[in-house]
């Protein structure tokens, strides 16, 4: 019986063209037919999402409280266990656990799949629910369980975390002066006025820095004005960064601005797998014109614009809009940015999180411990009695 209503509605519609007419009359015949009443809005809602689902792993469809929870985290404060996440096919992934966060703390790192919070599994959920459901009151706990796969085999681990709410409350720049007049820049993610605040560190040291640490590892990215000009900073001329898009209006060319802040100053950057977008325009730019040479681990790979319409009722559509290509015309997204040279750091033991310690050469993180050796051989070589 179910079967021969199947083909007798495939056949009665079979005629209308594929367009929203033919939409409306599914929709209709749902409202009428289905078990249970449903709620229209909700309906549409659920279409919109997967209409926009099926585009790519970014664009999506936020509903007014939700788009409100997306502009909070901009600004950079907001409760949760501070992680970035993001769809890879049907699975959620971490991109980077937040510096000083609960989720770091509790010892998340770059790609592990998220499968289960508090003991439900996710399969079928989208970013967004997934992310509401780690989010929480403040001092609430919220257990994840992750699978991880060990570099060095096939095999996956099934961990289980159990990790405390708090207020995430970014602090996107710190600086420290090491010895020999190197400057260590730590930047875990480009929010607003993080230019500002590489600048203000260079400056304060009244012109005597020999060489730069940019540390960029763990940082999921950001604001597209704030890596653009952050990488101004060090350029004196060049291409930043290539938009490409089927649009004109998206096919851009960002170039540096005469005049740099650190002339003839060597500069190393770090990146791991957990650094991404901006974060990887950043490296990419710099790498690609030869400025600094860039110390770690292959990038995360998310190189993609992505543009918000807010809508009339207070809800919004995020749509990837344009796709970031480097000078040498790599596509960011999906490749990543190639490190000058490869060092791994297999304990994920990050100097950033002990810049109290007076003794930072001694802290075994060794892809940092490597840039300190790279940069000093940079600075020796510019010493006019080194040549």
């Amino acid at each position: 019986m179910i079967q021969f209503f199947l083909i007798f509605y495939s056949f009665s519609i079979q005629a209308q063209d594929f367009d929203l007419n033919y939409f409306k009359n599914i929709l209709a015949k749902i409202k009428s037919e289905y078990v249970r009443k449903v709620d229209q809005e909700e309906l549409l809602r659920g279409a919109i999402k997967g209409v926009l689902a099926s585009l790519d792993d970014y664009s999506q469809y936020y509903t007014p409280e939700e788009y409100k929870e997306f502009l909070s985290e901009v600004e950079g404060k907001y409760f949760g266990i501070g992680v970035e996440i993001k769809n890879v096919g049907k699975k959620i992934i971490v991109v980077t656990p937040l510096e000083g966060s609960p989720a770091m703390k509790a010892g998340l790192r770059p790609l592990d799949e998220i499968v289960k919070v508090d003991g439900e599994p996710i399969s079928g959920l989208t970013m967004l629910e997934v992310v509401r459901k780690i989010r929480g009151p403040k001092n609430s706990v919220v257990v994840l369980d992750i699978l991880r796969r060990r570099e060095s085999s096939e095999d996956i681990e099934n961990l289980s975390f159990s990790i405390n709410r708090d207020e995430i409350n970014v602090t996107p720049v710190k600086s420290v002066k090491l010895k020999n007049d190197i400057l260590y820049i730590r930047v875990s993610k480009f929010l607003n006025n993080v230019t500002k605040d590489i600048k203000k560190a260079v400056k304060s040291d009244k012109g005597k820095t020999k060489g730069i640490i940019l540390d960029l590892r763990l940082n999921p990215g950001g604001l597209l004005k704030e890596a653009l000009q952050t990488a101004d900073l060090f350029m004196d001329q060049g291409l930043i960064l290539e938009t490409r898009s089927r649009h004109q209006s998206q096919q851009k060319k960002f170039y540096a601005t005469k005049g740099t802040l650190v002339k003839n100053t060597p500069c190393v950057i770090l990146i791991d797998k957990g650094s991404a977008s901006a974060s990887e325009i950043v490296a990419g730019a710099l790498k690609d014109n030869s400025i600094c040479v860039v110390l770690g681990e292959k990038s995360f790979g998310k190189g993609s614009v992505q543009t918000s319409f807010e809508l009339p009722r207070g809800d919004a559509i995020i749509l990837t809009t344009a796709e970031y290509y480097t000078k040498s015309g790599v596509k960011i997204d999906g490749n990543g940015i190639e490190p000058t040279f490869e060092v791994k750091n297999p304990n994920q033991t990050y100097v950033f999180n002990f810049l109290h310690n007076l003794n930072m050469e001694e802290i075994d993180d060794p892809v940092y411990l490597k840039a300190i050796e790279k940069i000093q051989e940079m600075v020796d070589y510019m010493q006019p009695e080194a040549r």
